[in-house]
């Protein structure tokens, strides 16, 4: 099986879209209206790539590349389908499905070309810290820790939690 990108036309990315995908993936802070604004903020020259299962169809994860400015950065945002990523399978048996290195061959090119294609000079994720698959298929792609923002975040029914600041440089490729 080999897991391959798709990108959502622009007309679909929709600031509703964007909301449905971060409450969908209990992504939403705790503050309803600010999230709100901020799907409307991201949705206008977003770029969204769902990446799929060549042989099942089934939707992988989601990738927003959103506040690109031309010749210096991008933030990424990673959303992955739990099911797929997860160290135990439905029957309860290890997931012994290569979920890394699927990640890095769909998508590790697609940053590297957003960063060549664009004259970035980076790309950021700021991944909060309970989202440990996020983070290890950030890292096979190429993005590095950078720090912690402490108490960055307060996602809709939990407490504050850290986010981890990470980035891909053009130069360190």
């Amino acid at each position: 099986m080999t897991w391959v990108p798709i990108p959502v036309s622009p007309e679909k990315v929709t600031p509703e879209m964007l909301y449905d995908l971060a409450h969908k993936h209990r992504l939403v802070s705790e503050n309803t209206p600010l999230a709100i604004d901020n799907c409307h903020y991201m949705a206008h020259g977003s770029v969204v790539i769902k990446m799929v299962d060549e042989d099942t169809k089934d939707e992988i994860a989601t990738v927003v590349i959103s506040d690109i400015v031309e010749g210096e950065e991008a933030t990424v945002d990673f959303i992955p389908v739990g099911k797929h990523f997860s160290p135990i399978g439905k029957d309860g048996n290890p997931n012994n499905e290569p979920f890394l290195e699927k990640t890095e061959a769909a998508l590790g090119g697609i940053f590297r070309k957003l960063i060549v294609g664009r004259g970035l000079r980076r790309l950021n994720a700021t991944v909060p810290a309970s989202r440990s698959r996020t983070y290890k298929a950030l890292r096979e792609c190429g993005f590095r820790k950078e720090g912690i923002k402490y108490d960055g975040i307060r996602l809709k029914g939990g407490g504050l939690e850290n986010l981890v600041m990470m980035g891909m440089l053009a130069d360190k490729e």
